[in-house]
């Protein structure tokens, strides 16, 4: 339900912290969900404490990847502020037409993850050798998943933005079909994501996605003034390729999944 509402904020242009209290809405509903879960199985809510030194070791883990977090909002939306620094407004508009239709089908890989990883996770508890091939499995369907999307959507990019958004944005058209390839390393991204968590590397996610901002910060910077909103397009696709794969293949245990 939850992604289903973030697709309408998405395609109605809404910002980050929409998305924030959709998030902390969605935290408090399943917080209660599970309490209800909890006492219906004969629990009790007031046995529960809190385990103090428990929560200092999660805050002293969790940190880096709230700063990954702030790293992957800004080198998602930077493009778009970068555009309007250097081209004006109107120019933002046709960039961010292209990118909401690029980027509704995020959601797909996280729901995949999500649902599929407490398996992966089983399987580590049986043999390594299954985790891994689950895991690498895992990244396969992402990557096929990915381009099963991209390539249609890049032959059809222009009457889709005429669909959606008429006449007056067709430029957006070819900007769409540059853009929706960073979808393939957004949706392997979200496999390696999954790795990084279990193994507990959170200095890993925060170097890829401090490495992916910078990259696309300085691309921008050079392709804007050059090539204009397809620049733009064009530096999203290479971080998104850099911070998402290229990254994880100076990682030993990452390599081989790729």
């Amino acid at each position: 339900m939850f992604s289903g509402v973030r697709i309408l904020l998405i395609l109605n242009g809404f910002g980050v912290f929409a998305f924030i209290w959709v998030g902390l809405i969605e935290s408090f509903i399943s917080l209660f969900g599970y309490s209800l879960l909890y006492k219906y199985h004969n629990g009790s809510l007031s046995v529960l404490h809190a385990n103090w030194k428990r929560a200092q070791t999660l805050l002293r883990d969790s940190w880096m990847l709230l700063l990954s977090g702030l790293a992957v909002i800004v080198y998602m939306r930077i493009d778009q502020i970068m555009i309007g620094q250097m081209m004006g407004d109107e120019a933002v508009g046709v960039y961010t037409a292209a990118v909401k239709i690029s980027e509704v089908w995020y959601f797909i890989p996280m729901t995949i993850a999500s649902s599929i990883f407490p398996a992966i996770l089983k399987a580590k508890e049986f043999s390594q050798k299954l985790y891994l091939e689950r895991l690498s499995l895992l990244h396969s369907f992402m990557f096929l998943l990915a381009l099963m999307i991209a390539i249609p959507m890049t032959f059809l990019s222009d009457p889709i933005i005429q669909m959606f958004f008429g006449e007056k944005f067709s430029e957006a058209g070819v900007i769409l079909a540059i853009h929706i390839w960073a979808g393939i390393f957004v949706f392997l991204g979200v496999a390696s994501s999954r790795y990084y968590l279990t193994e507990n590397l959170p200095k890993g996610e925060l170097y890829k996605s401090i490495s992916g901002c910078l990259t696309n910060i300085v691309l921008n910077y050079f392709l804007i003034p050059l090539y204009g909103i397809k620049g733009a397009a064009i530096a999203t696709v290479i971080s998104q390729f850099i911070a998402s794969t290229l990254f994880n293949l100076f990682s030993n245990e990452l390599v081989k999944y790729f």
